[in-house]
């Protein structure tokens, strides 16, 4: 074995030239052409592009070479020429070809080939085909033949096929020197030359890929002189052998019979009758002018729409003509960055900025990459580094990486076991770098858009070193587009009158418009106020957030204040504007700078990324409608605060983004977790304008949050005035910037990175149940081999159309996937009864479809439950004709998920026109089963119409379709597909598009290509991709592997995975593990390129090695020592080939091994799910929290049927009808009624239901649905704001029933108190309307006028009431108890009112609302405090009553708050007026607005006294009281016991003796209280100056104790 190890390593990069070399032309011994047929064609196609060749370099003259090599091409020349192979390059072409000779370790120059002789041959080659001399071999001119015979499109097409050869630069396709300039033109103006150097430097370069195929061509100065002379003869007539032999093929097709006719009858038939060309002269203008404009013809005729759909832009013929994979073109539109190779600095550029990606994305929760070890391990860097080179240079996709360049990013271990290698690089790791290649070119797109802006900049004299250096730092941290973004904004912001100059000029800029309420403080005047007296830049304080440094600000020396500071500089720039409008113009502009900053920008990212929570509140809507837990935003409806990163772990942030678009829920940011929601810690408000508050509230305390954090950053330490207001200046600066424009803006960026999260998060757990669907095998038995295909019947049950007859459907799909022959029944019972008498039985006819046809699988389907009894009769017919036949038949339910899409789809109508829906449906599911991968790919974007994920709605089509098509990509590169099979059947076409290298367009152009007569659309040999000029030279390499030719009739290596670049280590491996030599005869049947012809058998082939080992020993692959073959070739080659060869040897032991899982059937529960439509555990479940509604259909003696409306039959027991015991079930229900039950039991076999109907397990499974258990919802779940919420609601119901009552009596009134209110406005005083309350149907309010805006609400409790509605017969207000309303009134309402009314009659009674003295408010100058009123009272009215009827509620209780302030400063000035026209202490009684139905003792003891003492007086109807035991009956009482207790009063002593100590305390308010329903909580706020700071004391319990003053006398 060490022997054969060394043998390994005896090729080299040029010596693979001869092994892998395909011709470009295709041999065929059925025609001939003359000599001077072939000199006229060369000439004519060689004459056109002849110049442009030499000037890019791709003809190169023959002196360079030097006589020793032109003796190899004469031997090589004469080699081709005659056929006869001489001894000198016998023995070299054996080992050239394949390579497998002893290697002589002793020297290496033995080893290698003559790369110089190699080269030179070719050249020679070369020439001789150029110049298109007589000694051209008979073989070579009928190959030539046969390639420019062979039809390719229309006239429009075969432009596109020679933009197709245009674009290679790798001589593979032997074409016209005129398409071989475009391709030089078409590659960027380089040379093949430069183009070849840049391309061996790839990876592709080191496996042999470029010498796989044929290199450029060269010529000589003598041929240079010949086309120049052919150019000068050309004639415009002139016309190919190819158009030539074309026009005798549309004869022979016309004629018929002629097509064995001798060439020199055909020369004189043409001769006699004429080519049909005489007449050309004629049409030659017309023709011209359509050829000219074929683009605009196609834009005349169809919308450009519909050529975007149908693959016909100018765009789409790019891609089809380009080198390129298809898909890595469709990235970014086209633009050259994404399509362009990158320099070797630009890779290293991206490996480092991959890195940095990786390094954040480890913070997602949805991150499954690798590891934080991995990422800095030096072999995950460096496969990063080779994987995205190729990717980037060599334009390899992920599936070809992943299958062929294994060694790049796994780690082999000790021996061959591949198990003992490490990955670096999972297949999903691939698809991620790809991810990251595209957004790196976008991000150097972005890059180069922002260096142009900056250029303008330069241009413009603004850019500075300071910019330069700071740009530059800044890029070099860059690590994704949001930084960019950020540079891109703030050179927006800062240079944005230089690029506005600019935009009007070429109109290339175009800055993006954001709601930015700072844009009117941009100032050229006032930033440069900001720069010179801040002390601190914006971007000093970015840097010190960022930890970049430490900007200490000095204030020291600032002594001036902003203000004058201000004023200075507006006088110095002459501006005209106001000291304090320009500083707040200089807080706007700063705080623009402050945003625009980067470094600002990026720390509130990072640290708002993790300290930020969401909080969720319902709105009024959701309140009352999310309710229960099948309610899909039940389990968030309430939400404590909730870190943003949690969100990464589910979808449920789309729920809450569609729940608040329903306007079910509002959600907000917040930065504090343990702050409670508003003021309040109820997370219910009363109305929305609180909630909105609360909101607010919550913002101002996130950028509280902030600002003591940041404003440290830009704050000085220095202590005097000045220091302090330019402190407070920066702070308002920062405020503004946060609270305008960086919160906002950082709370979209959030909110859109949660979105897009979410949506791939969906998105990937949709492309995992599709990959569960397409990862299936077909259904094989076990007499089947692995490449068989199955004969499927399908058996279609009921549910395609509602009569009874012709509701089974039984159709034959062939292998290929062909319908065959369908039949139609009623039944397939077999037997016959008074239901099935007059129905057609199909058994028989099933039993001769067996019989016929001979199927491997039946399968059962259907979409209503009497499916299942349909399976036993199939499943009963099928196992007697398998008793009688011995065949073997597998019987099944089949999935039709897929069938339901596509039975009534346009592509199955067009497919099947003549065929029902039922047989379409069975079509789709025949093909499932025999190709289930090749049936999804040919859904193509109907996909997104399956069922992958409850919430897949929430996440758009694009996003979701980019997953699935990665999946569909990854399956059908992973199984491989038979290339001629997906020509021959055009249902299997679209697979075509997902293989590797491969799009919808290139696939197109494939098959339409092939999509001739029978017998030229085969494809014999991947070889054939190239010579007939299907795919170009990186397609090719990408796609090869992956199209198997299956049977192969020339090499069976194209039967296999291995890649064609690995053919020759593939046959090496054979010839050695069968331990022979190698033989030089295996070579002298094949043609002068060293390829095989058709008719040659396995044996004969140059793999023929290869078949045996594959055919009869592949046991002794394992005798290789695969890691010695691998170390030769690297020591001889610098390749790692490990990898490789352990996958050679797999593929030569199991050639295209199906990694399929097996298929498996159904289980019971997606049988159940798919005859019945119900999920269960989502619309059924048996524990109780699932409540259906079904028809009664039977009623037996213990127990009832219904039937639910998917199918389903419900038992209902006896025992679960009713919870008392009956005896017979039809006395509680009957037969059609709709009934509702409680599941119990779901039988999934017999596909039933056990339901109860029981009142009492319905209320128990109505609790648990209201109530359902913690773990149902989320754990930052806001239990205690759900509980006020109920609260709240239980409330609103009681006063919503409340307010539906009708009580007979007239002064009834179904109103509200403010509804109360504006009934009595227009009322006189004294007036009542009696009303529902708000505290339960027990409870009454009654609502009566005391003075203009002034009403008092009594509450009534009712008592003995007959039921809800009715009125109590007791009816009690406080202690007293009435019989009913009219008594109540005339008892209770009208003494109430005359009290009042006594009161008011009373000289001492004061009425704020009518004293005179402010009749004429403008003359406020006669009165002492004219400037205290105006203080206290605003522009706009205070009157008690107000002046607009549906005034709304905050005005009105803005309003009351004002008109209570008036009535306290001038009851306040009264008195103290009063006092110093008297000399002595006065008094006054007033009515409360604080709280109506009570009255005001207002009195001042003295002059000298400032505060105004006050003391509250109930009114009961039949009496006055003050304090707690004094009584009166009228108001002359009341107001002699008020001054019996003020001059008799013990207290009065202290009270004098405390105001002569302290004369700034207050006495407190004595303790009263109104109506027990009056203004509860109401705690209003009390005008200032008035000693109504605290309680007043209450006046004593006993007028006994007094003593007299004999300074006090009272007014």
């Amino acid at each position: 074995m060490d022997q054969r190890s060394s043998e390994y390593g005896s090729g080299d990069e040029e010596d693979q030239i001869k092994k892998h070399k395909y011709s470009d032309e295709d041999q065929d011994n059925d025609a001939e052409i003359n000599d001077s047929e072939i000199d006229d064609e060369e000439d004519e196609d060689e004459e056109a592009g002849e110049e442009e060749l030499r000037k890019s370099g791709f003809l190169v003259d023959d002196e360079e070479f030097n006589e020793s090599e032109e003796e190899t091409h004469d031997l090589e020349l004469l080699e081709e020429n005659t056929g006869i192979r001489t001894s000198y390059l016998e023995k070299g072409a054996r080992k050239l070809k394949r390579g497998r000779g002893h290697i002589d370790e002793s020297s290496d120059a033995e080893i290698a080939p003559d790369s110089d002789r190699e080269a030179s041959s070719k050249r020679a080659s070369r020439k001789q085909r150029y110049s298109g001399s007589a000694s051209d071999s008979d073989d070579e001119r009928t190959s030539r033949d046969r390639l420019q015979k062979s039809p390719i499109y229309d006239e429009e097409e075969e432009r596109h096929s020679q933009n197709l050869k245009s674009q290679d630069d790798l001589g593979l396709f032997d074409d016209d020197e005129n398409d071989r300039a475009v391709s030089s033109k078409s590659l960027g103006g380089r040379s093949r030359t430069e183009n070849k150097s840049r391309s061996d430097k790839g990876y592709s370069s080191r496996y042999g890929m470029d010498d796989f195929i044929e290199d450029e061509f060269e010529e000589n100065d003598e041929y240079e002189m010949e086309r120049k002379d052919s150019a000068r003869r050309a004639k415009p007539n002139r016309e190919s052998t190819h158009a030539k032999q074309q026009r005798w093929d549309a004869i022979s097709s016309a004629v018929g019979g002629i097509e064995n006719m001798d060439e020199d009858v055909m020369d004189d038939l043409l001769e006699i009758f004429g080519d049909g060309t005489e007449y050309n002269f004629a049409m030659e203008g017309q023709g011209r002018e359509l050829d000219t404009r074929p683009e605009e013809i196609l834009d005349t005729v169809f919308e450009p729409a519909e050529l975007a759909e149908k693959m016909m832009t100018n765009r789409d013929e790019e891609i089809r003509a380009n080198d390129q994979p298809e898909r890595m073109q469709e990235r970014g539109n086209g633009e050259e960055i994404f399509t362009r190779q990158l320099t070797e600095d630009e890779i290293e550029e991206e490996t480092s900025f991959v890195l940095k990606c990786l390094t954040r994305m480890l913070e997602s929760p949805q991150y499954h990459g690798p590891s934080r070890a991995v990422i800095g391990h030096e072999r995950f860097i460096a496969a990063v580094f080779s994987v995205l080179k190729l990717m980037s240079q060599e334009f390899m996709e992920v599936p070809f990486i992943f299958t062929h360049r294994k060694d790049l990013f796994m780690s082999s271990g000790p021996g061959d076991d591949p198990n003992n290698t490490r990955v670096w690089l999972t297949e999903d790791d691939l698809w991620l770098l790809y991810d990251l290649d595209t957004q790196f070119r976008m991000f150097v797109s972005r890059r180069t858009n922002l260096m142009v802006q900056i250029s303008r900049v330069i241009e413009a004299g603004e850019w500075t070193d300071s910019d330069k250096d700071f740009l530059m730092s800044l890029l070099e941290k860059s690590s994704g587009l949001e930084d960019l973004g950020d540079l891109e904004n703030w050179v927006q912001n800062t240079f944005s009158n230089v690029l506005k100059d600019s935009k009007k000029e070429n109109g290339l800029y175009k800055r993006s418009r954001q709601a930015n309420s700072l844009e009117t403080g941009k100032n050229n005047h006032l930033t440069y106020f900001v720069i010179k007296n801040v002390g601190i830049t914006a971007r000093e304080f970015g840097r010190n957030l960022m930890g970049l440094g430490r900007y200490f600000v000095d204030d020291h020396d600032r002594l001036q204040p902003p203000e004058e500071a201000m004023e200075k500089f507006l006088s110095e720039e002459q501006l005209t504007m106001g000291k304090y409008t320009g500083i707040i113009a200089a807080e706007q502009s700063f705080a623009q700078l402050i945003s625009a900053d980067p470094n600002v920008r990026k720390y509130l990212r990072t640290r708002l990324g993790h300290d930020l929570y969401i909080r969720v509140r319902p709105t009024s809507k959701g309140l009352t409608e999310i309710s229960g837990r099948d309610h899909p935003y039940f389990s968030f409806k309430f939400l404590k605060p909730k870190p943003i990163l949690e969100f990464g772990k589910s979808a449920q942030f789309l729920q809450i983004l569609k729940a608040e678009q329903e306007g079910m829920i509002k959600f907000g940011f917040t930065l504090d977790a343990n702050r409670p929601f508003g003021e309040d810690t109820g997370p219910i408000r009363n109305n929305s304008e609180d909630e909105v508050g609360a909101w607010k509230s919550e913002l101002e305390a996130s950028i509280d949050s902030l600002m003591k954090i940041m404003e440290i950053h830009m704050c000085s330490d220095s202590v005097h005035e000045a220091a302090d207001k330019w402190n407070e200046f920066r702070k308002k600066s920062l405020r503004l910037s946060l609270s305008s424009n960086l919160l906002p803006i950082m709370f979209k960026y959030f909110i859109d990175k949660l979105r897009v999260d979410s949506e791939n998060y969906v998105a990937r757990i949709c492309a995992e149940e599709l990959h569960k669907r397409v990862n299936v095998q077909p259904l094989r038995t076990s007499r089947m081999s692995v490449n068989d295909t199955p004969r499927v019947v399908v058996v279609v049950g009921g549910g395609f159309n509602s009569d009874k007859h012709g509701t089974i459907r039984i159709v034959y799909i062939d292998d290929h996937g062909r319908y065959v022959e369908s039949s139609m029944a009623d039944t397939l019972r077999g037997e016959q009864t008074e239901f099935s008498k007059n129905l057609y039985d199909g058994s028989e006819d099933l039993r001769i479809i067996l019989e016929k046809r001979q199927p491997d699988v039946v399968a059962v389907v259907g979409t209503t439950p009497s499916t299942i009894r349909l399976f036993d009769d199939v499943k009963r017919i099928t196992d007697n004709h398998s008793a009688i036949t011995n065949d073997e038949i597998y019987v099944t339910f089949a999935s039709d998920e897929l069938a339901r899409i596509y039975y009534n789809s346009e592509r199955a109508k067009s497919e099947f026109p003549s065929l029902k829906p039922a047989e379409r449906y069975a079509m789709c599911v025949g093909r499932c089963l025999q190709d289930s991968l090749s049936e999804y790919t040919t859904t193509g974007k109907d996909l997104l119409g399956l069922s992958l994920h409850p919430l897949q709605r929430l996440v758009p089509g694009d996003v979701r379709w980019s997953h699935l098509e990665r999946v569909l990509i990854s399956t059908v590169n992973n199984v491989g597909i038979n290339i001629n099979e997906i020509i021959q059947h055009p249902h299997k076409n679209s697979t075509l598009s997902y293989v590797c290298g491969l799009g919808p367009r290139k696939a197109q152009a494939i098959l339409n290509t092939l999509s001739g007569p029978a017998g030229t659309s085969i494809i014999d040999a991947r070889s054939d991709l190239i010579y007939r000029e299907l795919v170009t030279r990186n397609v090719f390499v990408n796609c090869a592997s992956f199209l198997r030719v299956w049977p192969t009739p020339t090499d069976i290596l194209d039967s296999c995975r291995i890649h064609p670049e690995d053919y020759e280590l593939a046959r090496k491996m054979a010839a050695d593990a069968l331990d022979v030599e190698d033989e030089g005869e295996d070579y002298l049947d094949s043609d002068d390129e060293g390829r095989y012809t058709k008719n040659k058998q396995y044996k004969e082939g140059p793999s023929k090695y290869v078949s045996e080992v594959m055919r009869r020993s592949p046991e002794r692959l394992d005798e290789l020592i695969l890691t010695e073959y691998a170390f030769e070739l690297e020591r001889r080659l610098g390749v790692q080939k490990l990898c490789c060869l352990q996958f050679i040897k797999h593929e030569l032991q199991h050639p295209y091994e199906d990694y399929r899982q097996k298929f498996v059937s159904p289980d019971p529960e997606s049988v159940f799910q798919m005859l019945t439509g119900e999920t269960i555990g989502t619309t059924l479940r048996d524990d109780g929290t699932a409540i259906i509604v079904a028809r009664v259909s039977r009623i037996k003696e213990k127990f009832a049927i219904a039937k639910l409306d998917s199918g389903l039959d419900a038992f209902i027991n006896i025992a679960n009808i009713d919870d008392k015991r009956i005896e017979n079930i039809e006395d509680v229900i009957y037969v059609g009624q709709m009934v509702s039950g409680v599941i119990r039991k779901i039988d999934l076999e017999k596909f039933t239901v056990d339901i109860s109907i029981k009142p009492s397990d319905l209320a128990d499974s109505k609790s648990q649905i209201d109530s359902p258990p913690p773990e149902f919802y989320d754990i930052y779940y806001d239990f205690d704001a759900d509980q006020a919420a109920k609260k709240k609601v239980k409330i609103d119901q009681q006063r919503t029933q409340s307010l539906q009552r009708s009580i007979a009596h007239p002064q009834f009134k179904p109103f509200n108190s403010r509804q109360a209110e504006r009934y009595l406005l227009q009322r006189a005083v004294g007036d009542c309307v009696i009303r529902p309350s708000s505290l339960g149907m027990d409870h009454l309010v009654i609502t009566w006028k005391i003075a203009s805006g002034l009403y008092q609400h009594i509450d009534v409790v009712e008592l003995d009431k007959p039921s809800d509605m009715a009125l109590g017969r007791v009816l009690k207000v406080r202690d007293t108890q009435y019989g009913d309303l009219d008594e109540l009134l005339a008892m209770y309402i009208e003494p109430l009112s005359r009290r009042f009314d006594e009161v008011k009659r009373s000289p001492k009674f004061y009425n704020p609302d009518r004293d005179p003295a402010y009749a004429n408010l403008s003359n406020k100058k006669t009165l002492g405090s004219g400037n205290e009123e105006t203080q206290h009272s605003s522009s706009e009215s205070a009157e008690p009553e107000p002046s607009d009827p549906n005034e709304p509620l905050q005005a009105q209780l803005e309003r009351q708050e004002r008109h209570r302030n008036r009535c306290n400063v001038r009851t306040e000035r009264y008195l103290d007026n009063t006092c110093r026209k008297s000399g002595r202490g006065s008094y006054c009684l007033a009515l409360n607005y604080e709280n109506p139905g009570t009255l005001y003792f207002y009195f001042k003891p003295s002059p000298k006294e400032e505060k105004v003492i006050k003391w509250v007086v109930r009114v009961r109807p039949n009496e006055y009281i003050l304090g707690e035991k004094g009584r009166y009956p009228n108001i002359s009482s009341l107001i002699n016991g008020f001054k019996t207790i003020i001059t008799n009063s013990s207290q009065q002593q202290r009270f004098n003796s405390g105001s002569s100590k302290n004369s700034g305390k207050s006495i407190p308010e004595s303790r009263g209280y109104g109506s027990t329903n009056s203004n509860r909580g109401n705690t209003q706020p009390k005008s200032q100056g008035t000693g109504v700071g605290a309680p007043p004391p209450p006046p004593p319990r006993s007028p006994s104790q007094f003593y007299h003053h004999p300074e006090r006398n009272w007014a």
